[in-house]
């Protein structure tokens, strides 16, 4: 799995893994940075052009753009760096406030939830091509059907 956010004593000696996390630490805070813009910046920009925030507006960006925006960032974060259970936690924990500040429509945090959700299945899936492209198995289906007719038994 992946190492805690602050769990630092364990790079001592290993220069490559430090890097690693590093990078992977950078990587997140670009995602959570883009959470932001799409969980606050887009809503605001909203509230200023209309002078409120239309309730059809709000459910096609909770339902549709922000559902997607957490399933992607969450398959391209742990495509490139592994699963880390905190990610999709994250990503659904910032939406929260969101809720309170532009609406207090409790049931809209119900999709806190969600997002937690399809942030797991975004990982997972952006998991599993990461192992898929590190062992480099033979592909699926019937290119793997005729190189395995080929072997002899």
């Amino acid at each position: 799995m992946g190492k805690m956010l602050t769990d630092y004593n364990s790079f001592k000696n290993n220069d490559k893994e430090m890097k690693e996390y590093a990078a992977s630490m950078k990587y997140l805070y670009w995602i959570l940075g883009i959470a932001v813009v799409f969980y606050y910046v887009i809503p605001y920009i909203f509230m200023l052009t209309f002078g409120h925030l239309p309730a059809g507006l709000y459910g096609f960006l909770v339902v549709d753009v922000f559902s997607f925006f957490v399933f992607t960032a969450c398959f391209l974060f742990s495509r490139k760096h592994g699963f880390l259970w905190y990610v999709p936690v994250m990503t659904g924990l910032l939406y929260l406030p969101t809720v309170i500040i532009y609406n207090c429509v409790w049931q809209y945090a119900v999709f806190t939830i969600v997002y937690i959700v399809l942030g797991y299945f975004g990982c997972l899936a952006g998991y599993l091509f990461l192992r898929r492209r590190k062992n480099k198995r033979a592909p699926i289906g019937v290119n793997y059907a005729v190189k395995r007719s080929g072997r002899k038994k």
